[in-house]
């Protein structure tokens, strides 16, 4: 079990991120093929949050003001060769 203090009290947990690669490839005809790839960075578009502000001052303290890690990202590529 972790213990709580004030220096990480409120602070999200480590990174967990989740990625996954999908590849395929098709055989159109004779000599002829078409190699399709989906990729994803942060499948589920799980938050991770930035600790919050902890300067006494600021008129943000306490609040957390940004995200640490990146929206979910996609892409996808096909290619023909022949």
């Amino acid at each position: 079990m972790n213990s709580r203090n004030i220096s990480n009290m409120g602070k999200p947990g480590p990174f967990s991120g989740f990625a996954w690669v999908f590849w395929l490839t098709a055989f159109v005809i004779a000599g002829q093929s078409a190699p399709t790839r989906a990729e994803t960075f942060n499948a589920f578009d799980r938050v991770q949050f930035n600790a919050p502000v902890t300067t006494a001052t600021s008129s943000d303290f306490g609040r957390i003001t940004s995200q640490a890690n990146a929206p979910r990202s996609v892409q996808f590529a096909v290619r023909l060769m022949w």
